[in-house]
This record gives structure tokens, sequence and C-alpha cells, in this order.
């Protein structure tokens, strides 16, 4: 089974600031991934609802510090819960898109079209940059002291890939007859944008929230849980990526990542990048790349045991 670690949300160059983690009053986590400004979206951050607001109220208090605003909308992708957006279309689920050299990179991995077969479903780790934020008199500002960290807010078991476009590929659909099959998609940017019929674009979509196949499969065994969403609850001891006191690309991994000095896991294979597990003998530590949206590795390059059980608690917890 392919996973994936996927980087998403705001970052330095796109957003400016890092995606919000919120203390509650019980002493519990929340986070909420801030979709990236991109001129090729077709909504505006104020329609995207969150905790009875929107984030274009959001993100003006966090970025209140900013000598700039945001010229583009939202690229609402991945889009993972239903009531983001009013009025979503009879059969909305889940969705993700890629396109260009990354759809390329993920075709290359074997990252396709999973045939109806429950037990061989993708499945998408989302992630990306965060810090504790605060609610102040003037609206929500990161707190001092914080680290910037990497932290994992959601996932995506693929249950259908259909390809769009792309030089020397096969192709499953155009666009408009995507629309017409499926209108629930109508306004996901993959497919309502036609910059993406010049570059290789694929869409992965969940099964339909709430329906018969809406479960997470790990090598064949129902979990129980969805197959899709946001992470409601943000555990720090689960969730995060990066390794305490240290950047937030510097990352503390599960030591069956390292697989005794021979990694594979996707754009991370240069074993100058791993510090093997040396204290800690349950984890290794990781320096990840600065650019690169899509890290994959299958799950029979490593102990299959650990890495569904690595997987179903991150889920878990995140319920």
């Amino acid at each position: 089974m392919k996973i994936i670690l996927s980087r998403k949300g705001f970052d330095s160059s796109n957003g400016g600031v890092p995606s919000p983690i919120f203390r509650y009053e019980d002493g519990t986590f929340g986070l909420y991934s801030l979709p990236i400004p991109l001129s090729r979206s077709t909504c505006g951050y104020a329609d995207i609802r969150w905790d009875g607001g929107n984030l274009h109220e959001l993100i003006c208090s966090l970025r209140r510090r900013k000598k700039t605003t945001l010229a583009d909308p939202p690229h609402l992708d991945p889009d993972l819960v239903r009531n983001a957006l009013d009025k979503r279309r009879e059969g909305w689920r889940p969705v993700f898109g890629q396109s260009g050299p990354q759809e390329t990179q993920l075709q290359n991995m074997g990252v396709n079209d999973p045939a109806g077969e429950p037990r061989n479903r993708p499945l998408f780790l989302f992630f990306g940059w965060y810090r504790e934020a605060e609610r102040l008199p003037l609206g929500y500002s990161c707190v001092r002291g914080r680290p910037n960290i990497h932290a994992i807010f959601g996932w995506l078991q693929v249950e259908r890939k259909i390809i769009l476009a792309g030089a020397q590929v096969r192709r499953d659909a155009d666009r408009a007859q995507v629309r017409r099959d499926l209108p629930w998609i109508a306004n996901h940017p993959h497919i309502a944008c036609g910059y993406y019929d010049s570059v290789l674009n694929a869409v992965y979509l969940a099964p339909e929230p709430g329906s018969k196949t809406d479960r997470l499969i790990l090598n064949g065994r129902d979990t129980g849980l969805p197959a899709s969403g946001m992470f409601r609850h943000f555990v720090p001891s689960i969730h995060t990526l990066t390794a305490d006191g240290l950047t937030r690309r510097n990352w503390r991994l599960p030591s069956w990542f390292y697989r005794n000095g021979k990694p594979a896991l996707g754009m991370h294979t240069d074993l100058a990048r791993w510090t093997a597990p040396a204290t800690d003998a349950h984890y290794a530590h990781l320096r990840s790349v600065d650019i690169g949206q899509e890290f994959v590795f299958e799950s029979s390059a490593h102990d299959e045991k650990q890495v569904f059980e690595w997987v179903e608690c991150i889920v878990r917890a995140g319920q």
C-alpha cells in the first residue's frame, strides 16, 4: 500500500505565517490548515467557514503585522471538510488534486487508481507548518516562545483517481466530462480552471462521507475510522513531526523509517539526511528536504504491522 506524506497549507512563501494550533479551555488542542493563496481558485477566504466565522477574519488577525495583504484567493485543496463551504452539492466527497511535476512524481512512485481494491488504496497523510495561536482582543496571534513545527493535520484514502490532462499519458476524462458526470466537484480548482489543461492533472477522490465504503482500510482490515478528514484534535506527541528543540524540518520518525541504514521514503533516500536511533531505539531523526510536496513510501518496504499501527494511531488520535 502506498502512503504519501503530503505537504500542504501556508508556508513562508505562500501565506507567510504558520497555520494555527489552538488550546481549548480543557487543555486539549485543535488545529486548522490554512489553504495557500493562488489565482487558480473558485472561492474567497471569506467563503470558507471556520469556528462560527470565516478564514478571512482569522488570516487577517494572524497576518496583521505583515505589510502586504493576500492578493489571491484560497486554493482549497485538499478539500476535506464538508461544511467548510455552504451549499455543497449532493454527492460531495473529500478530494485532492495534483498536477505538473508533483503528479508525475506520484505516478512514477506508483500512486495510481486502486481499481476498487480496498487493500491497495493509497493513503495521503497531510502535514504543514504550524504554531500555537491564542485569542487576543484584536483577534488571534501566534504565541511567543512556542516553536514552529511540522504537524500532520488530516488524511485521505483514495477510492478513485481520475487523470484529466497531460502529455503522453492515458487520460480518463476531460474536465467538461467530469463536471457532467460528477457535478459536486465542478468548483474544485483542478476541475474548474483551464490552466490545468496544459499540464499533467489528476484528482484523488475519497469515499462519500457516511457511505458504506467510508472506512479507513489498512492491510484489508476495516479500522472503523472514516476514510478521510481533517483532525478535530491535535495531540502533540502523536501528530508532531518536528523533533523537540529543533527547526521544523528536523523530524523525529519511528525507527522503522530508517530501515537499518536503507531508508525508503520518497525524496529522502540519502542516508546523510538521517541520524540512526541512538538514545531512543524507537526513533530516528530526518533532516527533511526544503522543497517538495509528496513523499511516498510503500508499506511493504517496512514492517507493515508497525506501519499500520502508526497510521491508525495518528488518525484515531485526531478523532
